[in-house]
């Protein structure tokens, strides 16, 4: 099989840093049209916002000219780059296939405030097999393709590896 090479969206992350400078400019906007007030907690929102919309946008360049996937695929591995996994750590996890069960979808509510994620099923290691076995979850909010279109690939992918 070829290899799986999934990138995050320019446009479902470019959102955050919209919303970040709006802030921003109705921040400034205060500042500029009432100059008798205190304007404490506005500095502290244009500081934190701002600031944090050009670290966004910083974020948002770097991957596109680095052309390197969010999560690629091949028919032994699956690599998560910028993520976290739990119990692999940050920016490159590397999890060999034959160490999965399977890959499970769970959608989290606006309540929530956030998207799908994608439950990796570990496979008990060793003697100890009455504790529950161990997941991991790969945040796929942002990513170019269907979540459940995702999901299926992998699972047909853990399914030729078997």
């Amino acid at each position: 099989m070829e290899e799986l090479k999934v990138y995050n969206s320019f446009w479902k992350k470019s959102i955050l840093f919209l919303v970040c400078i709006i802030f921003t400019c109705m921040g400034i906007y205060a500042i500029t049209h009432h100059p008798e007030k205190d304007h404490m907690w506005t500095w502290l929102g244009i500081l934190l916002f701002g600031g944090g919309g050009l670290f966004y946008l910083y974020l948002i360049i770097k991957e596109r000219l680095s052309h390197r996937p969010y999560i690629s695929v091949t028919d032994t591995t699956l690599t998560i780059n910028h993520g976290y996994v739990i119990g692999r750590g940050w920016f490159m996890a590397e999890i060999q296939l034959a160490d999965i069960s399977r890959f499970e979808l769970e959608f989290l509510s606006i309540v929530h405030r956030r998207g799908p994620r994608l439950i990796i099923h570990y496979k008990p290691r060793g003697n100890n097999k009455k504790n529950a076995p161990l997941t991991g979850t790969i945040d796929i909010t942002y990513i170019s393709m269907s979540s459940r279109r995702l999901c299926d690939q992998l699972n047909q992918r853990l399914a030729a590896v078997k």
